[in-house]
């Protein structure tokens, strides 16, 4: 990482944890991706409107995805590992199956708890799919949504109680774990009780920036209103975890690594009655990850965090290429459209509200193909 008083020149980051949608909003992701600096590796999560539940449907989606970033500058090397979605109803052979084409990162949602999850894991079911890798006898990757599907469990404490339920497959598999997007002080430590290399977690930028308060309308930043654009799942809990997560991220723990969980929804699905979790934090990440790291004095450790400590526990070379990010301040676009589209379309299923939307970030993703 070479840092002079105009530009910062860094290894390509990549993103471990990202939502590339499906439909007309899936070129919008990815072009987003790929403008803002992550044009490199991207764990792209299987839990659209139909399921990525098989090594051929991750075959099909992971070459749509790519058939979309060839025709954008700068995407002719963006790597999208598909991570595919298990249940009840996923079996031994399909597992295999996956393997054999080269699929072996699989994703556990528990029932209800996020996005397209209705037919997620029941807390009692747990067991029956950890059984079900160990007689698959393939060495696989399992990504956690780490909340407890149990309707006794508030919200609040629900990560915390996904620590029994991860501690299933740590100690019945080989293999890798990896708990994602943690937000309490109490996993930050869980996780790095397990050796490196074993288990490793991902931290998203939003979760390093906001507190239930930000969310609800108790603190400043948010005006003291509910900012919809800003609710996620898992929900930022309070500032001790907060700092808990920043730092994890910036102390270079190879335990974690950057997954952002992009994730866009159209303005009528956040400015409703029933609102859907998820931050499209894709524009402003790359600056605010690099404020976060340089306010923290850590900046020799932000290439640990963005480009090396994911890149070895998933067992991939480290990316070579470089990026330039510039000392200048830049302003996050406030609405993002559908690009199918020649012009903005006045029609809120067909807009994205960007995190920061209207607000300046400290830096310049420089984008130069």
């Amino acid at each position: 990482m070479i840092v002079n008083e105009k530009e910062i020149i860094m290894i390509e980051p990549d993103n471990w944890h990202v939502h590339p949608r499906e439909g007309w909003l899936m070129p919008l992701v990815i072009e987003t991706l790929i403008r803002y600096g992550w044009r490199s590796r991207i764990v792209a999560m299987g839990n659209t409107k139909d399921l990525i539940k098989t090594g051929p449907e991750a075959k099909a989606y992971q070459n749509k995805i790519l058939e979309i970033a060839q025709q954008i500058p700068g995407g002719d090397h963006f790597e999208p590992i598909v991570a595919i979605v298990v249940n009840k109803h996923s079996t031994v052979d399909i597992i295999r199956e996956a393997v054999d084409m080269g699929f072996v990162t699989f994703k556990l949602y528990p029932k209800n708890m996020t996005t397209n999850s209705e037919h997620g894991i029941e807390t009692s079911e747990y067991m029956d799919i950890c059984r079900m890798f160990e007689k698959a006898k393939v060495m696989t990757r399992r990504l956690h949504h780490g909340e407890s599907p149990n309707l006794n469990v508030k919200g609040i404490r629900k990560e915390k109680a996904y620590h029994d339920i991860f501690r299933l497959f740590t100690a019945n598999l080989d293999g890798e774990d990896v708990f994602e997007h943690i937000t309490d002080a109490d996993t930050v430590e869980f996780v790095k009780s397990f050796p490196v290399g074993r288990v490793g977690a991902t931290i998203t930028v939003h979760h390093m920036l906001l507190t239930q308060d930000h969310i609800l309308g108790y603190h400043p930043a948010s005006k003291f209103l509910m900012q919809p654009h800003w609710h996620n799942k898992p929900t930022p809990k309070f500032e001790e975890d907060r700092r808990a997560l920043i730092n994890a991220a910036t102390s270079g723990d190879p335990h974690f690594f950057c997954g952002n969980d992009d994730a866009f929804h159209p303005v009528s699905a956040k400015e409703c009655e029933d609102v859907c979790a998820g931050c499209a934090n894709t524009l402003a990440a790359l600056p605010l990850l690099l404020d976060i790291f340089i306010t923290a004095g850590k900046t020799e450790n932000t290439e640990k965090f963005c480009c090396h400590n994911g890149a070895d526990f998933y067992g991939y070379k480290r990316n070579t290429r470089t990026i330039k990010i510039l000392f200048e301040r830049s302003k996050i676009a406030s609405m993002l459209y559908n690009p199918a589209y020649p012009f903005p379309v006045d029609d809120s299923s067909m807009q994205v509200k960007p995190f920061m939307a209207g607000q300046e970030v400290p830096f310049t993703v420089e984008y130069n193909t």
